[in-house]
């Protein structure tokens, strides 16, 4: 008689092992299955290098819009509403229709130096616009993501993502200090940040400047219990000089890093994003 065992959850990792544990009679069955959840799997990665791939023709495959935001159009949408379940694990705060697809909308509040969400909320926000085949058509970010990445910064460190190699070792997509353009564009200063954000969650001085923290919570469901640590988002600021401008900004946001050295975007520079 063939045992079986309680139907449960398979993680990721554990495809393989319950492949081998299934009886004799039932692997033949099995097996293409398991292929076949390997391969989609896998075709997020590919679809997020083919989007990596149409970065280097930028105006090709792209249009960005700036008013109050500035949003990223996708002219030949490659990735699915599900890749960024997959991929973060978490589902976005709404999803509303947006004929003739849908948005998603992932916002995050930030926190005082307690831990707890700020009042009155401050709101930093992401949109996904998903066309009617569920295909990623567009990605806006908020004003008050703005103010720490001004749209001419944002805009020239996504176009040069095209030109980057992948650090596998680090997880990260480097950009060559020659690939980038030169940027002439006032940046912020920490007094214009804190007028907006308010008190920072740390503040600290060193040889390079003042460092602020400020932290959010993204107002989202976590889909696995270990994706519960990816609702918290840090924003690290670097100031610099008499005046106290913004030099760098390096960001984590469910699973997303990012990271813009001003300094360099107004002359020799380096940009990563993880």
């Amino acid at each position: 008689m063939t045992r079986f065992t309680k139907p449960g959850i398979l993680a990721k990792g554990d495809l393989r092992g319950a492949l081998f544990r299934l009886p004799r009679t039932l692997y033949a069955r099995a097996l293409p299955l398991g292929v076949l959840l390997l391969c989609l799997s896998g075709c997020v990665w590919l679809r997020l290098l083919e989007v990596k791939g149409q970065v280097s023709d930028f105006d090709q495959n792209f249009r960005v819009e700036i008013t109050d935001r500035l949003a990223l159009r996708f002219r030949h949408p490659v990735m699915y509403a599900e890749d960024f379940r997959y991929l973060t694990e978490l589902e976005p705060t709404r999803i509303e229709p947006n004929p003739p697809g849908m948005r998603w909308t992932v916002d995050f509040h930030k926190l005082d130096t307690h831990g707890k969400v700020e009042l009155p909320r401050k709101t930093l926000s992401f949109w996904m616009d998903f066309n009617a085949e569920q295909k990623l058509s567009g990605f806006a970010f908020s004003p008050l993501f703005l103010a720490m990445a001004p749209p001419e910064f944002l805009e020239a460190s996504i176009r040069s993502l095209g030109k980057g190699s992948v650090d596998t070792g680090h997880r990260q997509l480097r950009v060559d200090p020659r690939d980038l353009p030169t940027i002439h564009a006032r940046l912020p200063t920490r007094s214009v940040i804190q007028g907006i954000f308010g008190k920072p969650y740390s503040k600290t001085k060193d040889g390079e400047g003042t460092r602020v923290v400020y932290r959010f919570l993204a107002d989202v469901r976590p889909l696995t219990p270990k994706a519960e640590a990816r609702r918290l988002a840090e924003v690290h600021l670097l100031f610099q000089g008499a005046d106290e401008s913004l030099a760098q900004m390096q960001g984590r946001f469910v699973g997303l890093k990012l990271r813009i050295d001003y300094r360099k975007l107004q002359g020799s520079q380096r940009v990563a994003a993880d």
